[in-house]
């Protein structure tokens, strides 16, 4: 008896963290077309929006001071963090938990974990790099979809 009890609970815990781990897997189409604005960290000086299709995304981020800054990215999306960027994979139906960006005036790639995901809020995750700029803290960002 003891032996089932615990082969269940194992079960329900396995069962538990497939669904929870699945539920952050995103597929390019459920981004393409949207529109989010960043709700946190709160910035008072600027306001960040993505805009997604399904090859690359706009960034701007609208100074009150200064104005607006705008940068597009392509990116693509994936289940695992690649080691270099994988051009052959922009604009095609790729999904994961991972978006993969690449800055072409750096050439460089980035990527944000998403940690949570729905038709209304984004959650991403930076990964702090140390001794890099934007700091070695990780850092989440909330978006809240606007279209």
């Amino acid at each position: 008896y003891n032996m089932n009890m615990r082969t269940l609970f194992i079960y329900l815990f396995l069962m538990i963290t497939v669904v929870c781990n699945a539920q952050t897997a995103v597929s390019i189409n459920q981004l393409n077309g949207t529109s989010w604005i960043r709700t946190s960290p709160v910035d008072k000086e600027m306001v960040v929006k993505y805009c997604f299709n399904n090859s690359s995304y706009t960034n701007s981020a609208e100074y009150i001071s200064v104005g607006k800054a705008v940068s597009i990215f392509k990116y693509y999306l994936s289940p695992t963090v690649p080691a270099a960027f994988d051009f052959s994979k922009v604009g095609t139906k790729t999904s994961g938990k991972y978006m993969i960006g690449y800055n072409s005036k750096m050439k460089k790639m980035f990527y944000y974990e998403i940690t949570s995901f729905d038709s209304k809020k984004m959650v991403l995750l930076r990964k702090g790099k140390p001794f890099s700029i934007g700091g070695a803290k990780d850092l989440y960002l909330t978006y809240q979809r606007i279209k």
